[in-house]
């Protein structure tokens, strides 16, 4: 299909999903209000196709940003939300999401990365835009941000970022992998993926304090400049990166997409990488249909599966940001085509996720959650997924 009818298409899939507030819902059937980390992260993908988007979730977000300790709705001072249901989804609210309004809370703020998200689309919107009228806005909530990173963020102490589930119905799982489908682990847990978006996170807001707040720069300079020093030593295997640190510091040894999406964030090596890109684009976790979320390799490998084996276009969309940012435009563009060709493959759709078999190569939408015989109803249009490849399509460095 060609370039400029695919992203009429994805432009009509962003339209559809925008809320009358501005921001973008996460997507139709599964997830149909604002999300911190998919809404700022198709916010963040539409930056150069429209800044409007990020300014107005950034906005919503603020304006529902946590004020107290709530361990029923994992809300804490500073916080930016998991998930929101405006007051007029009434059916969505009481019937379609009532866990979330009965047994969570709303707005439930279980996610230990939109906080970080949100700092990091801040500062990218402002370098973009010089919107002097929106820093001054949100510059309140940027500091209660920083406090919550502080104060919040690393429950342990051992110098990690990292999540504790509180209520127990809620979700245990609180990065963007957030199914069960790793089972049980040890809490507090340090994703690694969520390093980076830490360490991006404290470069952006030292970048946006500057002279205005001189003691919260140097904090979130100096802070940044541990979480490097540290980080490697803690996280990194013979050849690759852990998926995470569990609540006892050991490693959770799997071979993963997340670690791709340390490229963007300037807290690795050129050496280290190099080792991601090699790993990422190995058999063990390339297809030619994108990066897989698990690899083949893995014993918990299920190419069928929600988040051990299935391919995520925002997902691959970290890794391309990460290679358009280190320089490396050719292997972007091979992602870029990996996800073109998954949008012709499926009919012109590019859904949540989309599984793709490692004997055959073939693609299918067939995915399943857990242990589940029935099939996962997969997001389409969903946000992020759509955003993704209209960014790369958007992009000419990687054309």
């Amino acid at each position: 299909m060609n370039e400029e009818l695919i992203k009429k298409k994805l432009e009509q899939h962003i339209r559809a999903l925008r809320a009358p507030a501005g921001y973008i819902r996460a997507g139709y059937p599964n997830f149909p209000g604002l999300f911190g980390r998919d809404s700022l992260i198709v916010a963040w993908e539409l930056l150069a196709h429209d800044p409007r988007i990020a300014q107005k979730t950034l906005v919503k977000l603020a304006t529902l940003q946590g004020k107290r300790v709530n361990h029923k709705s994992e809300e804490e001072p500073g916080k930016i939300l998991h998930e929101y249901y405006e007051p007029w989804q009434m059916w969505v609210r009481f019937v379609q999401k009532s866990l979330v309004t009965f047994g969570w809370g709303q707005p439930y703020f279980g996610s230990v990365d939109a906080t970080f998200l949100w700092i990091i689309v801040l500062e990218r919107y402002y370098a973009q835009t010089h919107d002097d009228a929106l820093l001054r806005r949100l510059w309140s909530h940027l500091l209660r941000a920083l406090s919550w990173i502080k104060e919040y963020a690393d429950s342990d102490g051992d110098g990690f970022f990292d999540y504790r589930a509180h209520n127990p119905i809620a979700l245990q799982h609180q990065a963007w992998k957030d199914s069960d489908e790793f089972g049980a682990i040890t809490q507090p847990i340090a994703p690694v993926e969520v390093q980076g978006y830490a360490y991006a996170a404290l470069q952006a807001a030292a970048r946006l304090t500057g002279n205005r707040a001189h003691t919260w720069c140097v904090w979130a300079q100096e802070r940044s400049r541990t979480l490097q020093k540290n980080f490697r030593n803690a996280y990194i295997m013979s050849d690759y990166f852990a998926y995470a640190l569990d609540g006892n510091g050991a490693q959770l040894p799997w071979v993963t997409s997340n670690p791709s999406h340390l490229l963007f964030a300037g807290l690795i090596s050129k050496a280290d990488e190099e080792m991601i890109i090699s790993k990422v684009f190995s058999a063990d976790l390339w297809t030619k249909y994108g990066m897989r979320t698990l690899a083949v390799s893995e014993p918990s490998f299920a190419w069928q599966s929600y988040h051990r084996g299935s391919v995520w276009p925002h997902d691959n969309w970290f890794f391309w940001l990460g290679l358009r940012e280190t320089k490396r435009f050719r292997e972007a563009k091979k992602v870029k085509e990996a996800m073109c060709a998954a949008f012709s493959a499926l009919n012109g759709i590019i859904p949540e996720l989309y599984a793709v078999d490692p004997q055959t190569q073939e693609i299918s939408p067939d995915i399943y959650v857990g242990t589940s015989s029935v099939k996962h109803r997969i997001g389409n249009p969903q946000a992020w997924a759509s955003g993704a490849l209209l960014a790369m399509l958007n992009d000419d460095r990687s054309s």
